[in-house]
């Protein structure tokens, strides 16, 4: 594939005159090789014509030995590369540089300038083109990619935050029927998806989802989310507390909401979308409200049940228990998780949701369930990454959704209740809040229970306090009430004799 420098758009533009001075030959080409995938080659051709269209010719002239060079170097290095993206741009940086010293060219060079003390150290033009080119093709394969409806997350350009326990394969923007707002969002989600969990950004565009349903029928005009004003807030408010029927609570689908709106308000440079929600519009948490945890006998009830579980789902509430985790570090916990530190017995935990590494203290319980469990993956999979892996993918962790399945199925056959008769829920985060209740109990201080559950602070303790506190209130009421009988008969005695 040959592009000829009288095709580009810097040639073009040029002027009779100034083409007999410029000394452009017929045979003056970029040349691409035959040889490299349709994508090197598409990309290379998009870059060198866009290229053209933002330089001068004089430094387009400059591009053609690092074009060259470039070429040369994809030949030698990545002969069978597909895309340039299947490379890390900072491996691919690397592998630049090693090459160049092999082949003596020069990685960057001294420049002394008048205004500086001190000479300025720049690198090599080949490697600016190899970032350029980089950038070019990511903000290509963006706007690709962002302009669909359904975005594909593993043809997104970035990482995304998502949860490896977790099979979410796609962003849908089809539920926002206002094809306005629905680009206004997809503005906003290719903002925050680069910081936020990818779980936190699908709860945002439920929010949305049903946002655009309410104007649809009710606001049909409303076509942007810059004709948003308090008073469409306020009718939604109203419609949710009245009409809607589809969630018992919206506290947490409207604070998803006012969040999103925070960055749209950004992305739009619209700060009167900062103030459509006032204080009151979303009601506050209650102190415990939703906190569940188990009683003794009820966790006594449930080990008994895991019993029927297949083995590798009983090993992994098991060991959810002993360590404290959410359930998504359990489930990603490596074969090399088990380590010896400070003399110690340790488990290596990833938090998915904060992106830490921790090491959580372990008993030999902890350690022989975990050795058997790499056993049966290993014997049944050979050798993997995971401790508990996807039969589907054994290369995945093994997901929630096949934990969650298997809870139900044990609960629906057993019939399990908790100690008032009510059926339990599949709620695998309850048993970390057991063990936080535990340690409040048992007068661990803070500082030790926040490393335990694997907190980065310790503000989330008091939670567990509180929640300490009233169930002691609860096993402790006939106690008091008894306490109070015999005051109040000693006081009535005391009122007798003074009389």
């Amino acid at each position: 594939m040959k592009i000829s420098v009288k095709d580009l758009a810097c040639y073009r533009k040029l002027t009779e005159e100034q083409r007999q001075y410029a000394r452009i030959g017929t045979d003056t080409c970029f040349i691409i090789p035959d040889t490299f995938s349709d994508s090197i080659k598409t990309l290379l051709y998009d870059y060198i014509i866009h290229r053209g269209e933002v330089l001068a010719l004089g430094s387009m002239r400059s591009e053609y030995w690092a074009f060259n060079r470039l070429c040369e170097f994809f030949l030698d290095k990545y002969p069978n590369l597909g895309a340039l993206t299947q490379i890390p741009q900072r491996d691919m940086e690397r592998s630049l540089r090693v090459w160049m010293i092999k082949k003596g060219y020069a990685t960057a060079s001294i420049h002394n300038r008048l205004n500086q003390e001190t000479p300025e150290l720049r690198k090599s033009p080949l490697i600016h083109f190899l970032n350029r080119l980089y950038r070019f093709g990511l903000r290509k394969e963006e706007n690709t990619e962002m302009e669909k409806d359904v975005w594909e997350i593993d043809k997104l350009p970035f990482c995304v935050r998502s949860n490896p326990t977790q099979s979410i394969r796609r962003i849908n923007f089809q539920g926002i029927f206002q094809e306005k707002i629905r680009s206004e969002t997809k503005t906003a989600v290719s903002i925050t998806i680069r910081y936020l969990a990818l779980t936190t950004i699908l709860q945002q565009i439920r929010a949305m989802n049903r946002l655009s349903s309410f104007l649809k029928e009710s606001f049909p005009d409303v076509a942007s989310s810059r004709m948003l004003n308090r008073e469409i807030i306020e009718q939604y408010l109203i419609f949710l507390n009245t009409e809607e029927t589809g969630k018992k609570c919206f506290r947490s689908e409207l604070s998803s909401l006012k969040s999103f709106l925070d960055t749209i308000a950004l992305s739009l440079d619209e700060p009167s979308l900062k103030t459509l929600f006032l204080p009151g519009d979303i009601s506050e948490r209650g102190r415990i409200s939703g906190y569940r945890a188990y009683t003794d006998s009820e966790v006594k009830t449930w080990n008994d049940a895991m019993k029927k579980l297949p083995s590798q789902v009983a090993r992994v509430m098991v060991i959810h228990q002993l360590l404290g985790n959410r359930i998504s570090e359990t489930l990603t916990l490596k074969q090399d998780c088990l380590c010896i530190r400070g003399g110690n017995l340790k488990v290596k935990v990833f938090q998915v949701k904060t992106q830490r590494t921790i090491y959580k203290p372990a008993n030999d319980m902890v350690k022989k369930l975990i050795e058997k469990a790499i056993e049966e993956t290993n014997e049944t999979y050979g050798k993997r990454e995971y401790v508990f892996v996807s039969s589907r993918n054994p290369d995945s962790p093994m997901t929630y959704e096949t934990v969650q399945y298997h809870l139900m199925k044990l609960i629906l056959q057993e019939n399990l209740t908790d100690e008032h008769g009510k059926r339990y829920g599949v709620g695998t985060h309850a048993f970390r809040h057991t063990m936080g209740r535990k340690l409040t109990q048992m007068h661990v201080d803070d500082k030790t229970i926040a490393m335990l559950l694997g907190h980065s602070g310790i503000s989330s303790v008091n939670r567990y306090r509180k929640f300490g506190s009233r169930a002691l209130a609860n096993e402790t009421k006939d106690v008091r009430g008894s306490k109070d009988r015999i005051l109040k008969q000693v006081m009535r005695g005391w009122e007798e004799n003074e009389v």
